[in-house]
């Protein structure tokens, strides 16, 4: 069995300094992330929601600076317990012009700082992994999402340790040097579609969907239907 799993790997939570910030920012700018990053605003546009979109772990602002700029109609607020990299997205923002409908928080995206039921879309993008408690992140989505809102994660997919070596040689080939080791240490660092299903199932996401979308993804989505209790 020890070819068929892979032990997690965690990365720390927050990247504090100046240097971390700026390296991540010009990662997340590499042509090849950048169609990534696009995809997942393409699908998020896809489900038709406007109003309020809140984007946990938003890094340098580049997904919601994304969707505000594609969509007139949507809200945007970002939430990062890095202020280094809060203020990259300050500044991207203010550039892209776009400051009038994206705002960003320092904040954990296990006590999130806006009211219950206030937001239409919950969104992450590849960083689910680097939360430590899953369960309470899902807790606190659950809770500020409106009736009939939804929550969308999308992450990384960790491989057993047999298929792992193929999957970053393939998966981050278009990768070199840091952006590299940051790939492999994410993959590492992701959680398996067996532990998500684990944490939903104790978390109050308990209905939602755990699915790989494609080769290198794997994605929570969850809407939040009333109940009509008689």
């Amino acid at each position: 069995m020890w070819l068929f799993s892979s032990e997690r790997v965690p990365e720390p939570e927050v990247m504090q300094t100046p240097e971390e910030a700026l390296h991540y920012e010009e990662t997340a700018s590499n042509a090849h992330l950048d169609r990534i990053d696009n995809q997942f605003v393409d699908h998020v546009l896809s489900m038709g929601i406007a109003g309020t979109i809140l984007d946990l772990g938003t890094g340098p602002g580049q997904i919601p600076i994304k969707l505000a700029k594609r969509e007139p109609r949507v809200k945007v607020i970002g939430i990062d317990l890095s202020r280094e990299m809060l203020k990259l997205a300050n500044d991207r923002a203010r550039r892209e012009q776009v400051s009038s409908r994206v705002s960003f928080l320092l904040a954990s995206a296990s006590s999130i700082p806006v009211e219950s039921g206030s937001i239409d879309l919950l969104i992450c993008n590849s960083t689910l992994h680097h939360f430590s408690d899953p369960v309470q992140v899902f807790n606190e989505a659950h809770r500020v999402i409106k009736e009939n809102g939804v929550a969308y994660f999308r992450d990384l997919r960790r491989r057993s340790r047999l298929l792992h070596p193929l999957h970053v040689a393939f998966f981050g080939r278009k990768y070199k040097g840091l952006m590299r080791k940051s790939f492999e240490d994410s993959v590492r660092a992701a959680y398996t579609l067996p532990e998500l299903r684990q944490h939903i199932a104790n978390s109050n996401l308990s209905n939602a969907r755990v699915f790989y979308p494609d080769l290198s993804h794997v994605v929570v989505e969850y809407q939040n239907h009333h109940v009509n209790h008689v």
